[in-house]
């Protein structure tokens, strides 16, 4: 029997500052945990671009911890919706916003 791969968009958790689509800043480790719970083996990450900063796949300790919950729950990473790029896009006229999106990329 093959495996059956379910897709689901849209988040688990409640919305950050009112948005399904953005990184539940503090508490983006909760998915990880519902997302076993009810099944699922893997979850998207959201990179955009009003928490960048906040964002665990741009910080060293952040990649630890992203991958610490993945082997604590056995839900993967597999892909990135990357929102950023849709605010600071790599071909900006401005350039110090294409220099760090490239940085970013």
């Amino acid at each position: 029997m093959k495996n059956n791969i379910g897709v689901m968009q849209g988040r688990l958790l409640p919305k950050y500052k009112n948005l399904y689509q953005a990184h539940p800043v503090n508490y983006w480790k909760e998915e990880f945990d519902i997302a076993k719970e009810i099944g699922l083996n893997c979850i998207e990450f959201i990179l955009d671009f009003d928490s960048i900063k906040h964002n665990p796949l741009l910080r060293e300790d952040g990649i630890f911890e992203i991958n610490k919950v993945v082997n604590r729950t056995c839900v993967k990473v597999k892909t990135v919706c990357a929102d950023y790029f849709i605010e600071a896009p790599l071909h900006s006229e401005n350039i110090k916003t294409s220099e760090y999106s490239q940085k970013v990329f």
